[in-house]
């Protein structure tokens, strides 16, 4: 149990340290953007651990959680992401942080 929690916290601390090093000389993302960008991190590693077999309310339970750690719900998580997606600047420089985060060229 404490391997999963350790690395689990690794992930979030390395893709907070990718976020603010990795975006160096680039327009800087608010903190809500930044705990946006975390919590997207988040989501995509753990659907990323899901199996076709995952149990549903298993998944639901994770997923509450998540969203829980991060001080949000799903319906706020989808309505920052309307939020995001009506404005192109902050859209560029979320998505960009997202992708920086996960190593993608």
């Amino acid at each position: 149990m404490r391997s999963k929690y350790f690395s689990r916290l690794t992930g979030v601390a390395s893709a907070v340290l990718l976020i603010i090093f990795g975006c160096k000389g680039k327009p800087s993302l608010s903190s809500d953007d930044a705990r946006y960008v975390r919590t997207t991190l988040s989501l995509i590693r753990l659907r990323g651990s899901l199996t076709p077999t995952s149990d549903t309310i298993e998944t639901k339970r994770r997923l509450d959680s998540l969203y829980k750690d991060f001080g949000t719900s799903k319906d706020k998580y989808l309505a920052e992401s309307k939020s995001i997606g009506g404005d192109a600047a902050r859209a560029g420089m979320v998505y960009t942080a997202i992708r920086d985060s996960l190593g993608v060229k």
